[in-house]
């Protein structure tokens, strides 16, 4: 997997291709914010699905919907610690 890093991948030696890892992180830059603008949208739709099961009178539904964004957020543990800047 780390191979397109390194001169001479499948066997032979060779130094580390710096060019190639700046160019790649650049392009996962966009994709990084992509994902996460996505998991932002999501998490605004089930609160919003939560807020209006609650004004139904749904609350077994709503304690459901809960514990699966709970599952959602710790998913994005890493996120939240700093692991991700913005």
């Amino acid at each position: 997997m780390l191979d397109a890093f390194f001169k001479g991948a499948g066997g032979g030696g060779g130094g580390f291709r710096g060019a190639k890892c700046k160019t790649l992180l650049k392009l996962s830059i966009p994709r990084i914010k992509l994902l996460r603008n996505r998991r932002e949208l999501q998490l605004r739709q089930m609160r919003r699905d939560i807020a209006k099961l609650l004004e139904a009178g749904q609350e077994a539904t709503a304690r459901i919907r809960v514990r699966r964004r709970r599952g959602f957020d710790s998913s994005a543990h890493s996120e939240e610690e700093g692991w991700i800047k913005g």
